[in-house]
């Protein structure tokens, strides 16, 4: 009983930290503004509005008299990193703990303190301005809790119901799926997902380079005075991991969504003729119509591929070189198995940061 009390307050405590952290960013932005409003309980219920969102909670913003509230549902990824490193963290230092050890079921009772601290932060920003959807976070944060905790417990210790999983396998797919192959597949989808998102990340970067002149132009728009345009570097500074996996989608393809009805692709980039789009550093980024920016399709094409050569080379290296104790390299299946073992978790791994990456901006 002893353990499970304490991991619920390492789990409690791994909440309250992020929330910390991010109430005295946002109480130095609020100490220095000269055009302060909503006290300092409206500045600390920014913070938590900031730390759920950070977890994939949707935000309800105030519209113009008359018109219904504006969702607010884009993560930034940045902060996410947050919660996750304090998570992770929490389901380490239980897992240390003496007494019987933890496993899934000790990482369920961190998950468990965590959202006490999540279910705290909801109910006491249900009346601010600025409000999370109590429904829309019932049902995205806990998932996103469990996930990271339960990961970190099977990172730390194993397991325990994939290897239940794989003993009632049949034993020509047992063979196949050894424990080398697959932890051969998670190698090589990490390097590949780590590789699109730095390729991701350079042609961001190189967009926003090429028309610095607009998203300065923003800057002055949207920050007016110094203090306003720190926050608005701050956020976009939490948002360029999702810009990143918004230039991993426009290089591979299908691109990304732009409001209703408008997408920007290597066959299609509508840009600035995009209505109703405000003046946010990151849209200086993005493609406009004409002949001149379909370099920025071949670019596209040249760089984020090339990431995918990267996973396809470490998988070939991996596949090729006998490890030690091992008479003879894998082979074509084997290696055939492999890559599309690690194609599938790269996709579900892009496709799960690119949903989370995504949504209305309010």
């Amino acid at each position: 009983m002893r353990n499970r009390v304490r991991r619920l307050l390492e789990g409690l405590l791994a909440a309250v930290l992020g929330l910390g952290t991010l109430a005295v960013l946002v109480l130095l932005l609020w100490t220095f503004s000269p055009h302060a409003d909503g006290g300092l309980t409206g500045a600390l219920r920014l913070a938590a509005d900031l730390w759920l969102l950070a977890h994939g909670a949707e935000l309800l913003r105030p519209g113009p008299p008359g018109a219904p509230p504006a969702p607010v549902g884009v993560t930034p990824l940045l902060l996410t990193a947050l919660p996750c490193c304090l998570l992770l963290r929490a389901v380490r230092v239980a897992g240390a703990e003496p007494g019987p050890p933890g496993g899934t079921r000790g990482a369920l009772w961190v998950a468990g303190g965590y959202l006490l601290g999540v279910a705290a932060a909801v109910a006491w920003t249900a009346s601010a301005p600025i409000a999370v959807r109590p429904a829309h976070a019932a049902l995205h944060v806990p998932p996103f809790v469990l996930l990271v905790a339960v990961a970190g417990a099977w990172a730390t210790g194993g397991a325990p119901a994939a290897r239940g999983l794989a003993r009632r396998l049949p034993p020509g797919v047992r063979r196949a799926l050894t424990r080398r192959r697959l932890r051969d597949a998670v190698r090589v989808a990490t390097a590949g997902l780590l590789a699109y998102c730095v390729a991701g990340a350079l042609l961001a970067a190189g967009a926003l380079l090429v028309r610095v002149r607009a998203a300065q132009e923003s800057f002055g728009e949207l920050g007016g005075d110094g203090t306003g345009r720190l926050a608005v570097l701050l956020l976009t500074l939490t948002l360029m991991p999702n810009a990143a996996l918004w230039a991993v989608s426009y290089g591979l393809g299908p691109g990304f969504a732009l409001g209703a009805g408008a997408a920007a692709g290597p066959l299609s980039a509508p840009g600035g003729g995009v209505p109703g789009l405000p003046p946010f550093p990151l849209f200086a980024a993005l493609p406009a119509p004409g002949p001149p920016e379909h370099a920025w399709a071949w670019a596209a094409a040249a760089v984020v591929p090339a990431a995918g050569l990267a996973a396809a080379v470490r998988c070939a290296i991996r596949a090729a070189v006998p490890v030690p104790r091992q008479r003879a390299a894998a082979g074509w299946a084997g290696t055939a198995l492999t890559v599309l073992l690690a194609a599938c978790l790269l996709g579900l791994a892009l496709g799960l940061r690119a949903g989370l990456a995504g949504g209305p901006l309010g």
